[in-house]
């Protein structure tokens, strides 16, 4: 049986040129239980900066906290001090399996565990109001369950390709659903689904990544998993498949939609071939509180894109910001 395979609870970033960290940030661990320790961070806003609040960076799967870099300068320097963490599984967080490569998870409800714990243990203290969060794909899909569930920590949410739904046909959606329960019943469901493999640094390619347009940001993402080789992570298990669309299924229902009450901007690219756009805006349109803003030229990695593309988003998130 596979076991968890800890990491070595680093107090240091990876750095590669071009993507230098926000001074003054620092590393921290929260031990989230079962064998998992999570990997956190905390930027305090610079002292000639005015403070206006604080904002949780969410990432999504394969992310890590180094990744993000570029975008928590664009907070600090607006007066939003940043906190950020590596989900269970990827990053320096505990690895799910022996197979440092493998990308899984049992129930999403552990992602949304980890997240309370870090919270509750690490960042809270740390992070004074008013408190927004910032998730994307994967960390969209987790932190509107967390929102739903804990509707009073946050004041805002901005998603960022949310994974509300994957791109892939109906007819594909529902075989790898068949396949995903069938497979759980004969063996671990800690296998590489279909097509999924360790990752492969010889096909990481800029051309037809799917996720930037930007070519300078996707070499400094490369740079980073081969400057650090514990940050790479591989394809997807058959359980994790069965999870992830165990939770979409979940928090599309109406009910659970209403139950969530606090302002969200919703950001999907034109581009997105990841998530899937028309449940994006079908998410969106249900949520009561919710502004959808799809960009053009914009592939899945929002943050990733190109400065043109990056600039839309600032400008949609000062808009959305500015009513806190």
């Amino acid at each position: 049986m596979s076991s968890k395979k800890k990491s070595n609870k680093s107090l240091d970033f990876t750095i590669v040129e071009g993507n230098p960290a926000p001074t003054g940030g620092t590393v921290s661990w929260a031990d989230c239980g079962d064998g998992i320790d999570i990997r956190t961070a905390y930027w305090p806003v610079p002292k000639d900066v005015t403070f206006k609040g604080s904002v949780l960076f969410v990432g999504g799967r394969t992310e890590y906290i180094e990744k993000y870099f570029e975008s928590y300068q664009q907070l600090l320097d607006r007066g939003y001090s940043v906190a950020a963490f590596d989900w269970r599984g990827q990053g320096l967080s505990t690895r799910e399996c022996d197979d440092h490569d493998m990308g899984h998870i049992d129930d999403f409800d552990d992602y949304l565990e980890d997240f309370t714990k870090v919270y509750e243990t690490v960042l809270k203290d740390k992070m004074a109001g008013p408190r927004h969060m910032i998730a994307h794909s994967m960390g969209g899909l987790n932190a509107i369950g967390f929102v739903h569930d804990h509707p009073d920590v946050f004041a805002s949410l901005i998603l960022s390709g949310p994974m509300v739904g994957i791109e892939v046909p109906k007819p594909q959606m529902m075989i790898l659903a068949v396949l995903a329960r069938l497979r759980g019943l004969f063996v671990s469901n800690k296998t590489y689904a279909l097509g999924a493999g360790p990752y492969d640094e010889d096909n990481v390619k800029f051309d037809n990544n799917g996720l930037t347009h930007d070519q300078t940001r996707f070499d400094i993402n490369v740079a980073l998993n081969d400057a650090n080789k514990d940050l790479r992570l591989g394809g997807i298990t058959f359980g994790w498949a069965l999870a992830a669309l165990k939770s979409m299924k979940m928090i599309n229902k109406k009910s659970y939609i209403d139950e969530i009450k606090l302002p969200i901007l919703c950001c999907v690219g034109k581009k997105d071939f990841v998530v899937s756009q028309q449940q994006v805006a079908i998410w969106a349109d249900n949520c009561k509180n919710c502004r959808l803003e799809e960009l053009d030229g914009c592939a899945h990695e929002i943050l990733r894109e190109t400065d043109e593309v990056q600039k839309k988003f600032w400008s949609f998130f000062d808009e959305h910001i500015t009513q806190f």
